[in-house]
């Protein structure tokens, strides 16, 4: 399969007005008392519709806990599985000074593979930062407009983690190969390659990711 054949609905996806909504009892249940920042961006009502452009104008605040609460809130409306939300509560000023280092780095990563082991690379036998894997962080990152090896950062979870696997577009077939495992090694392959096929296509590298979540799993 093509993206080519794609090439017009691509261009014309809404990226910055995709928004999902959340209920604040969703996360009430799994934590009492819920953090500050995160109560306030419900702002005293029973649920919050959140966009792109809300997290972007959000990121560009600069308060860290509160990008990274409605972060989870649009990338995770139902909630997040397990016990990762009150594990990243509980990290959330080792979060803080993560994003803080990368802000002053002048908003970049320059060495993507030497960041990731050195901050999420695991210890005893745990990941360094609990409940915080690529997808969310990949999220985070995006928001934030940080870059990585020279390129902006792009959101990679699961849901695009299986439509590279599924090998349905010949142009991401050097992805096949791709699980959640090894996504985070062959994250700036992933981003180089969307950077590349958005330019030949005369898209915006969201705009495919958005497409490639949206569609990928449901086109045959």
């Amino acid at each position: 399969m093509k993206l080519d054949s794609y090439r017009c609905l691509i261009s014309n996806l809404p990226i910055r007005q995709q928004a999902f909504t959340s209920q604040l009892t969703t996360w009430s249940k799994r934590m009492e008392p819920l953090p500050a920042a995160l109560e306030d961006i419900f702002g005293g009502n029973q649920e919050v519709t959140l966009s792109r452009d809300d997290l972007f104008s959000l990121a560009g605040a600069r308060a860290i806990p509160r990008i990274v609460y409605a972060v989870i809130l649009w990338g995770y409306p139902k909630g997040m599985r397990g016990n990762h939300f009150p594990n990243i509560v509980g990290a959330m000023a080792q979060i803080e000074a993560i994003l803080t280092e990368i802000r002053q780095d002048g908003n970049q990563i320059p060495d993507w593979d030497e960041h990731w082991n050195n901050t999420f690379g695991q210890a005893n036998g745990e990941n360094r930062v609990a409940g915080l894997g690529l997808s969310t962080y990949s999220k985070i990152l995006y928001f934030m407009n940080t870059r990585a090896n020279g390129k902006k950062c792009l959101i990679l979870d699961q849901v695009l983690i299986d439509v590279f696997s599924s090998r349905k577009f010949d142009e991401f077939a050097h992805l096949a190969g791709i699980t959640y495992t090894t996504a985070p090694n062959l994250y700036p392959t992933y981003i180089a390659s969307m950077v590349s096929e958005s330019l030949r296509l005369g898209v915006t590298p969201d705009q495919l990711e958005m497409f490639l979540f949206m569609f990928g799993s449901v086109l045959k």
